[in-house]
This record gives C-alpha cells, sequence and structure tokens, in this order.
C-alpha cells in the first residue's frame, strides 16, 4: 500500500468517498508495523485538507447540492447533516474533532463550515489534528493485536481476520444509521 495511495484514499474520503481511510492504514499496520502505519496516517490527516478545501468551497457556493452529494452517501441522512451543522454552530471545530470519534463523517463537518461560512484556514489549518488522532488510535489498537498475533498466525490469517472486522464494522455502522 503506497503513501501515494493512502493520500488520494483520504482526500477523497474528505469529499465524498465512504470507506475510511483507516482501512488501508490498518492493512499497513499489519504488513509493515506501527511506523510505516504512523507515517501514512500523517500523510493522510494532511491529504484531507485538500478535500476539505473542496467541500468547504462547494458547500459555501452550493449548499444545497452538496447536500444532494451527501445524501446521496450511504449511512447519511438529513437529520445527520442538520444535526452536524447544529453542532458545527455552536461549537466549531471541537465539534468536529469530537465528531471524528462518534462516527460523524470528516465531510459533513467541512460541508457545515462551508455553508455557514465560516472561516477556512483555521479549519483548513487544524483538518490534520481533526484527523490524525483517530487514525493513530485505530492503528495502534490493530498494531497491538497484530502482535498478540503475529507469533500464532500467518499474515494471511491476520489480513483475513482484519478483513473480517472492517465488514463487520461497516455492516454493524450502516445497520445503525
Amino acid at each position: 500500500m503506497t503513501l501515494a495511495l493512502v493520500a488520494l484514499w483520504s482526500c477523497a474520503e474528505a469529499i465524498l468517498l465512504f470507506v475510511v481511510v483507516d482501512v488501508p492504514l490498518s492493512v499497513i499496520a499489519v504488513r509493515s508495523g506501527w511506523r510505516r502505519a504512523a507515517a501514512a496516517a500523517a500523510v493522510a490527516a494532511l491529504a484531507a485538507v485538500p478535500g476539505g478545501l473542496v467541500m468547504w468551497l462547494w458547500a459555501a457556493d452550493d449548499p444545497a447540492g452538496a447536500r444532494v452529494a451527501l445524501l446521496a452517501l450511504p449511512a447519511i441522512d438529513d437529520s445527520l447533516i442538520l444535526e452536524t451543522a447544529r453542532r458545527h454552530a455552536e461549537s466549531g471545530l471541537a465539534a468536529a474533532f469530537a465528531g471524528s470519534f462518534s462516527g460523524v463523517p470528516y465531510k459533513l463537518y467541512a460541508w457545515a463550515a462551508g455553508s455557514q461560512h465560516a472561516a477556512l484556514w483555521p479549519f483548513l489549518l487544524m483538518t490534520p489534528l481533526l484527523r490524525l488522532p483517530r487514525f493513530l488510535l485505530v492503528i495502534a489498537l490493530v498494531t497491538g493485536v497484530n502482535r498478540a498475533l503475529v507469533s500464532r498466525w500467518s499474515m494471511r490469517a491476520r489480513m483475513q481476520v482484519l478483513c473480517a472486522c472492517w465488514v463487520a464494522f461497516y455492516a454493524a455502522y450502516f445497520a445503525s444509521m
């Protein structure tokens, strides 16, 4: 898994991709360990900035059109968009930070910030700090489990477990939305 792919994935996730960049980051954690995964997480956090910029600009220019595009994504409905906008209006970037750990997609906060014409530069400058903590938490968990299994299970078996975990995660996530 290359850093370029991670960067592209993260940028696309900040706009309309709905599979989180945590997926390739966790693959890197299993295959290459904590250090390489942490470097990839830093790349992913930085690569979210141009995606956030696209969504912010789109929402500032055409909030209704951007909202329609968001509504076409799985697990996003109007109530989630409106609740995210309300939280952003009340708490700004603190809401976006909390959202990164609660399952609310970053793209919804980028939409909220743009549609509310919140200050662009603080939003963009804080984007890596909004994204990186969750990425590091995920790769820390994956690395810990991988270390516990590495002496007993093959790489193939560990990758199958990782894949099964992501399938279960998305099944639960989509079922709850």
